[in-house]
């Protein structure tokens, strides 16, 4: 834990990188691999698409990028959509290029953007919307945004990582 610790991004809350995200990311990969094996059961067709906000958006972006570090299985995920959310460990994020989909406002006081911010620098598979309108957890880039846009551009999103 303390090696891993060491590579925390400054400022990124230690709630959201700890015991806690650790557990989180350890329930959200054991469901991912019951998901494939179950996969024809269910009727579960493309690629795994991860999507969350805030914790939620933290834990897909574990998954994607701290479960390899940590030995955690995790079956092929075709990308993850993001709002409100962030990453503690950008240096490890380098050699995955499973998309992301990121939208974050710079105002956002719960989970800070800079993390999601480094991640997009380093990883070129990280698409970020910035809007300084766009309230933290909110999937709308603005309040105003009709919902058929803003479900439009995820239904779109979730069809291309599939």
């Amino acid at each position: 834990m303390d090696e891993l610790e060491a590579l925390a991004i400054s400022g990124f809350p230690a709630r959201f990188r700890r015991s806690e995200a650790l557990a989180a990311l350890e329930d959200a990969c054991a469901l991912l691999v019951w998901m494939e094996a179950n996969r024809n059961e269910f009727n579960f067709s493309g690629k795994l698409v991860l999507a969350g906000g805030s914790a939620g958006a933290i834990t897909a972006l574990n998954v994607l990028y701290l479960a390899p570090h940590l030995g955690l299985s995790v079956p092929e995920v075709g990308g993850a959509i993001c709002y409100s959310g962030g990453f503690a460990f950008p240096s490890l994020a380098d050699t995955v290029d499973t998309p992301v989909f990121a939208i974050h406002g710079p105002e956002d006081d719960r989970v800070p953007m800079h993390s999601i911010v480094e991640l997009s620098k380093r990883n070129p598979a990280v698409t970020l919307l910035v809007s300084s309108e766009h309230s933290h957890g909110s999937l709308k880039l603005c309040p105003g945004e009709a919902k058929k846009d803003t479900y439009g551009r995820l239904i779109s999103k979730v069809n291309e990582f599939s």
